[in-house]
């Protein structure tokens, strides 16, 4: 990347003995599962696509949540199957287990200043998969209008900085350039419901710089990256 300017009632309930066969038979059920997503995985290698496609399929009829991710990709960019946004964009939502997305994704606020601060403590080394690379997906589905009704700027940044916050590399770097330049206007989606003008997001350089730095701390390889400490960035940075 280039960077650029009511309680529930509680019983005590006896605990149940370990059941063996169920135990056994869910640990065969996880391995098969593993065991379709590593076949389709190599099939693709090979350059057995449509075969491939299948496997996934078999495993997201398991409800794989690994499988919902890579299939839908496969749905996306055709990769032996009929290319198809709108189902790639269902198994890819899928596969987040998300269950309120204006609460869990698009009505938070994450706050870079206060990450990088926090850096250590704040964003994980470890990503929590498939949660964090689908958000990232649906991100680029909505930049893009990959299955989503219309190109929606708002909540595929709201998806970016959600899996940046969760040590998605990709995903900091892309809110860094989103943040770096000013909204497109014809990319602004009216929500069904909103009574008032939607004023275009401005860039904001500060917040640019900030999720840049946070990406090169956490690996990425940046060209062009002296801008983002400049002493009137991170002295912005300090009060926000």
């Amino acid at each position: 990347y280039h960077p650029h300017p009511s309680k529930a009632h509680q019983t005590m309930a006896p605990i149940p003995a370990r059941n063996n066969t169920y135990s056994s038979h869910s640990r065969n059920k996880s391995l098969q599962e593993e065991d379709l997503i590593s076949t389709a995985i190599d099939m693709r290698k090979a350059g057995n696509l449509h075969a491939s496609a299948l496997r996934l399929r078999q495993a997201c009829q398991k409800g794989n949540k690994t499988a919902f991710l890579l299939y839908g990709l496969a749905l996306r960019y055709g990769y032996g199957i009929d290319s198809d946004y709108i189902q790639s964009f269902y198994y890819i939502k899928l596969s987040t287990s998300i269950k309120s997305w204006d609460n869990e994704v698009f009505n938070l606020n994450i706050n870079p200043f206060q990450l990088e601060r926090t850096l250590s403590e704040s964003i994980p080394t470890k990503l929590e998969e498939p949660l964090v690379p689908a958000l990232y997906e649906c991100g680029i589905a909505y930049l893009k209008g990959f299955g989503s009704p219309q190109i929606d700027e708002s909540k595929g940044l709201k998806c970016l900085e959600k899996a940046a916050s969760m040590g998605h590399v990709d995903s900091m770097c892309l809110s860094g350039i989103i943040w770096s330049q000013d909204q497109d206007t014809d990319k602004i989606t009216i929500h069904p419901g909103c009574d008032y003008e939607h004023t275009p997001r401005r860039k904001d350089v500060v917040k640019a710089a900030a999720w840049f730095r946070i990406a090169e701390k956490r690996g990425a390889n940046l060209i062009g990256s002296d801008w983002i400490y400049k002493k009137k960035y991170l002295k912005a940075a300090e009060a926000r």
